[in-house]
């Protein structure tokens, strides 16, 4: 996770809502999550498999940080 995006900040030159934060998207656990819409979508970045490699707003209340393991169900 990067540093979140000070108020009044962009991502791809759309403002940021508050309370999200700028993330990189690496990578992807399972395939089955591709078609899952982005919380804040900007321009043709619609779904999770849009933005691997790439930037996406997240919701801050949605990001995970200082886990040693994340367990998926």
């Amino acid at each position: 996770m990067h540093a979140p995006v000070v108020p009044g900040g962009t991502i791809h030159t759309v403002p940021m809502p508050p309370d999200h934060a700028r993330v990189m998207v690496d990578g992807v656990v399972d395939a089955e999550f591709f078609g899952i819409p982005l919380p804040f979508p900007v321009g043709e970045q619609e779904v999770i498999e849009n933005v691997i490699g790439s930037f996406a707003a997240w919701p801050m209340s949605l990001i995970l940080t200082g886990l040693d393991e994340v367990y998926y169900y």
